[in-house]
């Protein structure tokens, strides 16, 4: 983005480098306009009910958002699980996921030793979605 201009240069390097470059650049207008739409909204609300009212509120729900957290975490019995599966490569080659999983009094860790190297192929995943396969991983049934 230039201001509020995307840069044509770079969605026309970005796109021809996809699959479905046609796709790529739907996604990243679409996840453009939900920033957009979100930062209008924050700022609304913050206009409404003030910049302290909404701090606090803010603080709260991040504290709560914690609390049931440790809640759920403290009813995982103490310990380390293991799991690995594959995910099938274009070339038929398995890539290894590994996991292990230590709960402990002091929270949860989450290690991905023994899972395969970043690959050539759009398999790999970007921190947000190996921060929320932790999470599920504790989320249980």
């Amino acid at each position: 983005m230039r201001g509020d201009e995307f840069n044509s240069d770079f969605l026309s390097v970005f796109s021809s480098n996809s699959r479905n470059p046609y796709e790529r650049i739907g996604d990243i207008r679409a996840q453009v306009a939900a920033n957009y739409t979100g930062e209008r909204r924050v700022l609304d609300i913050i206009e409404k009910h003030g910049l302290d009212a909404f701090t606090e509120s803010r603080d709260y729900y991040v504290s709560y958002a914690e609390e049931m957290a440790r809640n759920r975490i403290s009813r995982i019995p103490h310990g380390t699980y293991g799991w690995v599966d594959y995910l099938e490569g274009p070339d038929g080659r398995d890539i290894r996921l590994q996991v292990a999983l230590r709960v402990s009094e002091d929270g949860v860790h989450v290690d991905y030793t023994g899972t395969e190297r970043q690959v050539d192929v759009p398999l790999n995943a970007v921190l947000g979605v190996t921060l929320s396969g932790g999470s599920t991983t504790c989320s249980g049934p």
